[in-house]
């Protein structure tokens, strides 16, 4: 219990300096400096920096309340609030999490390890929006002609979480802006019907 405890103490204490000075400024005497232990603690319950950055991930995970968000889209048979649960998930993601989103991204253009993290983000996303695309064919209301790689491709590539992060940055949309802009564009791009729902 206080090894779980302590590692994720560490766990917190990074993620606060990522996105604080980035994950290159930022060292592990730092890190352990801020959860308020010894060095040797930080190797020992986290690992090293890589090792760090890659259990952020599912850190961030939990924190964008995943566990509770994908059961109940999985269990949705309207196709359009399937459609609005694959644009909520990944919105509430940067809503909570978009801090460190943004430090991951800045840093995997020159680290390996965040971009190891960076690239396990964006395949378990895919893989969240194969689930949606798949069953939103199998409910028989996709545009005539669209396949199942059609529809994995629109959900993924929309509502990627660099996506809302640059409608934010770039066109000074707040997260509810986004949220359903990218519903209407996917409701209309994937299903017969072109009246969105929201959730």
């Amino acid at each position: 219990m206080q090894a779980a405890q302590t590692r994720r103490d560490v766990l917190m204490a990074a993620r606060q300096l990522f996105v604080e000075h980035g994950y290159a400024s930022t060292s592990m005497q730092q890190i352990a400096d801020q959860a308020g232990v010894a060095l040797q603690t930080v190797y020992s319950s986290a690992g090293a920096k890589p090792a760090i950055v890659m259990a952020l991930v599912d850190l961030i995970d939990e924190e964008a309340g995943l566990s509770e968000a994908v059961p109940a889209a999985l269990a949705e048979s309207d196709p359009r609030r399937l459609i609005a649960w694959s644009v909520r998930i990944p919105y509430r993601f940067v809503e909570r999490c978009g801090d460190y989103l943004t430090a991951l991204i800045s840093a995997a253009a020159v680290e390996e390890g965040a971009a190891k993290a960076l690239k396990e983000s964006w395949t378990r996303h895919q893989r969240g929006a194969a689930h949606v695309a798949h069953k939103l064919v199998a409910t028989g209301g996709v545009r005539p002609g669209l396949t199942v790689e059609d529809v994995h491709a629109a959900i993924a590539l929309t509502t990627w979480a660099a996506t809302q992060l640059q409608a934010r940055d770039g066109l000074g949309w707040d997260g509810p802006t986004w949220e359903r802009w990218a519903v209407k564009f996917l409701t209309n791009a994937i299903l017969d019907s072109d009246e969105p729902s929201f959730l």
